[in-house]
C-alpha cells in the first residue's frame, strides 16, 4: 500500500511563480514571450573545431556548439488563499533553445502563463516545459524537459475578502482545540509504490524502473529475471519500463505481482499478473512479457484516475467520479472481473486493499470495508463476512464527529488517520500492528470501536499526515517528515536495528518509539510498503528501503536484510541507485 504527503519539496526544474488574489478571481495580463535567441550563423568563419561543450551539433559544419541545457531552480514557495480567492500562476525557463512546450496539471491551458486559477480546495499544480529536439533548422539540439510542482493551499477559515494571516484567521493546518492538522485529504500520486516483493518508482523524466521479485511480469521487462538482488542490476543498468512512445508517468501504483503507471492523471496502464485479467489483455505468459510499450493497451475507464491499488489476484481504481472499477479474480472481498461499484452521490476518494480485504474513503470523511472478518478488520464490531459492495455496508464507527482523510489496510487490520492527525487502527493485533501497547485485536466485538477505540500514541505533539500498511506492519508519516512503524520485525521492517516487535507491550510507543533514521538532514515526503520491507521517498528526491530483501526488493545488489542490526540505518545505508531523482509527488485536483 502506499501512503504519501502533499507538500513534497519542489523539484529543480522551471520557475513557477504564484500570486494570490484575494476578493475573486480577476483578469491577468499574458505577458509577451521572450525572443528566443538566433543560432550562430552557418556561413561564418569555420574556426578550428573546439572541445566538446555540449550536445548540440552544427549540421552544417559537423561540429560541436555550445549547447544550453535548462535551467534547475524554484523560486516560489506553495501559495495560500482564503476560501474564494484566486492565484495566478506563472512558468519561466532558464537555458535551453526556445520555443518551449508547455504542460500544465490540471490542464490551465497552453504556454507559460499567467494562468488564473481559483481551486476550491488544496492543489498542487505542476507544470513542464519541453525543448524539441529540433530547436533550429541548422542545428540537432536533443530533447530536454523540465517540470515543477507548487501547492496552493486553501484557508477555509476566512474567505477572499479577508486574507490569510490576518487577525483572527487561523494559519493554514493550525491546529484546532489543541490536535494537529490532517494532510490534504484528496489522493496523492506518489513516485514510489511496492507489491509483494517488489518495488516501481517514477523518475523526475516520468521514466519507471523496476526491481525485486519477476515471477508474473511485474517488473515489465522484456528479459524475466529479479532485478537489485546483484551487483551492477541498478543505477543507470536498470531499464526504463517500455510504457508507450512519448508517455511520461506522473504516479505507480502497485500491487502484490501487479504495477500499474498513471500519465498526467488521466490514463491507466498495468502489467503483472492481474493484467491479465482485463477483457482482451494478455500482459504475460508466466515469466513471459508479452504486450508492453506502445502494445500495452490503456486500462478501459471511463474517466481520469485518482489512485490504484491491488492484491494478489485483483485491482482496482479509483476514478474522477467517484466509482470503483475492479479487474482480476474473485477474493474474500469478491472483487472480480470488471465490476463497477457505483455509491451513488457520495463517491469514494481513497481505496486500500491487502489479500482478502478493501476499505474505500469516501467524499464526506466516512469510511467502509468490505471482506473477510474473522479478527474484526472491517471494524464494525462483529466477525462477520461481507462482500455485497453497497451503501447499506455499514461505516467504520471512528467516535463523534470523527471522520478520516487517510486510510491503510493491512493483511488483518486497518489504519486511518482522522481529520486533525489522530491514528486509530483496529482488527488484527497479534505482533503490535494496532500499536496500543498490547495484542488483542479491536474491532472484532461490540463496543471496541468509536470513542472506545484509542488513538495510536505516535509522540508529544505530533500527528499523522500519511500512512502505510503491508501484512502486520503499520507506518506513519508525521508531521515532521519523520517515520515510525510498529508490529512485526523479523527483518528489521521496523528500522531500528533490531528484530523484537514493536507496539505489543507497554512502553514501546510513542516518546520511547524512535522514528526511523533516514540519514542526516533527511526528511520523508511518501512511503510504500511492501511484504516485510518499508521504502521512503525522502525530501532530497532520493529513495530509501529496509526489511526482507530476499529477492533484491530494497535496490542494493544484494539479498541481505537491511534494519535488522545495528549500524545499518540512517547514513549508512545507501539510498537506492536509480540513475536519477524521483519525480515530485502530485495530487489529484
Amino acid at each position: 500500500m502506499q501512503a504519501t504527503r502533499n507538500d513534497y519539496p519542489y523539484s529543480s526544474a522551471a520557475v513557477v511563480v504564484a500570486t494570490a488574489l484575494w476578493g475573486g478571481c480577476q483578469g491577468v495580463e499574458h505577458p509577451g514571450a521572450s525572443p528566443a535567441a538566433a543560432p550562430p550563423s552557418a556561413e561564418a568563419p569555420v574556426p578550428d573545431k573546439p572541445a566538446h561543450t555540449g550536445e548540440a551539433v552544427d549540421r552544417v559544419s559537423g561540429w560541436d556548439v555550445p549547447d544550453h541545457p535548462l535551467s534547475i531552480q524554484i523560486s516560489a514557495s506553495p501559495a495560500v488563499v482564503c476560501s474564494g480567492g484566486c492565484v495566478s500562476l506563472t512558468a519561466s525557463v532558464d537555458g535551453g533553445t526556445p520555443p518551449y512546450v508547455y504542460r500544465w496539471w490540471p490542464d490551465l491551458g497552453e504556454g507559460p502563463g499567467p494562468h488564473l486559477v481559483c481551486p476550491e480546495r488544496s492543489t498542487v499544480f505542476e507544470v513542464s516545459a519541453t525543448q524539441p529536439a529540433s530547436g533550429a533548422v541548422e542545428f540537432a539540439v536533443p530533447e530536454r524537459s523540465a517540470s515543477a510542482t507548487i501547492m496552493v493551499s486553501v484557508d477555509e477559515a476566512c474567505t477572499s475578502d479577508r486574507p490569510s494571516g490576518e487577525a483572527g484567521a487561523p494559519a493554514p493546518g493550525s491546529a484546532v482545540e489543541g490536535e494537529p492538522s490532517a494532510s490534504d485529504p484528496w489522493p496523492l500520486f506518489s513516485p514510489v509504490a511496492s507489491g509483494e516483493l517488489h518495488t516501481c518508482a517514477v523518475l523526475e523524466d516520468g521514466v519507471v524502473k523496476c526491481w525485486g521479485y519477476d515471477g508474473y511480469g511485474e517488473l515489465g521487462y522484456e528479459d524475466p529475471g529479479a532485478r537489485g538482488a546483484e551487483v551492477g542490476d541498478m543505477g543507470t543498468a536498470l531499464p526504463a519500463v517500455e510504457l508507450g512512445t512519448g508517455l511520461h508517468a506522473q504516479a505507480v501504483f502497485a500491487g502484490y505481482y501487479t504495477s500499474c503507471a498513471t500519465f498526467d492523471g488521466a490514463t491507466l496502464k498495468c502489467w503483472g499478473y492481474s493484467a491479465n485479467f482485463l477483457p482482451g489483455f494478455m500482459v504475460n505468459d508466466g515469466a513471459h512479457h508479452a504486450l508492453m510499450g506502445d502494445a500495452l493497451p490503456e486500462v478501459p475507464l471511463p474517466g481520469p484516475v485518482a489512485m490504484a491499488e491491488g492484491t494478489a489476484t485483483n485491482v482496482c481504481a479509483v476514478v474522477h467520479d467517484g466509482t470503483l472499477r475492479c479487474w482480476g479474480r474473485d477474493s474474500g472481498a469478491a472483487v472480480g472481473d470488471q465490476q463497477v461499484h457505483d455509491f451513488g452521490a457520495v463517491g469514494v476518494r481513497r481505496l486500500a486493499i491487502e489479500h482478502t480485504n478493501v476499505c474505500a474513503l469516501f467524499e464526506d470523511g466516512r469510511m467502509r470495508c468490505w471482506g473477510e472478518n474473522r479478527l474484526g478488520q472491517l471494524g464494525v464490531g462483529d466477525t462477520t463476512d461481507r462482500t455485497e459492495w453497497n451503501a447499506a455496508t455499514p461505516t467504520v464507527d471512528l467516535g463523534v464527529g470523527a471522520t478520516a482523510v487517510a486510510i491503510a489496510v493491512g493483511s488483518a487490520h486497518a489504519c486511518a488517520i482522522l481529520d486533525r492527525g489522530g491514528v486509530k487502527c483496529w482488527g488484527n493485533n497479534g505482533q503490535g500492528q494496532l500499536g496500543l501497547g498490547d495484542q488483542e485485536a479491536r474491532g472484532d466485538e461490540p463496543g471496541e470501536m468509536g470513542d472506545a477505540l484509542p488513538f495510536v500514541d505516535l509522540g508529544t505533539g505530533r500527528s499523522a499526515v500519511a500512512m502505510a500498511a503491508r501484512g502486520r506492519v503499520s507506518c506513519a508519516l508525521l508531521d515532521d517528515q519523520t517515520v515510525k512503524c510498529w508490529g512485526e520485525n523479523r527483518y528489521g521492517q521496523l528500522g531500528q536495528g533490531h528484530t523484537e516487535a514493536l507496539g505489543d507491550g507497554p512502553d514501546e510507543m510513542g516518546d520511547a518509539l524512535p522514528p526511523i533514521d533516514l540519514g542526516a538532514g533527511q526528511g520523508a515526503v511518501a512511503m510504500a510498503a511492501g511484504r516485510d520491507f518499508v521504502c521512503a521517498a525522502l525530501d532530497s528526491q532520493s529513495l530509501k528501503c529496509w526489511g526482507n530483501n530476499n529477492w533484491g526488493q530494497l535496490g542494493q545488489g544484494h539479498t541481505e536484510a537491511l534494519g535488522d542490526g545495528p549500524g545499518e540505518m540512517g547514513d549508512a545505508l545507501p539510498p537506492v541507485d536509480l540513475g536519477a531523482k524521483l519525480r515530485p509527488i502530485a495530487t489529484t485536483p
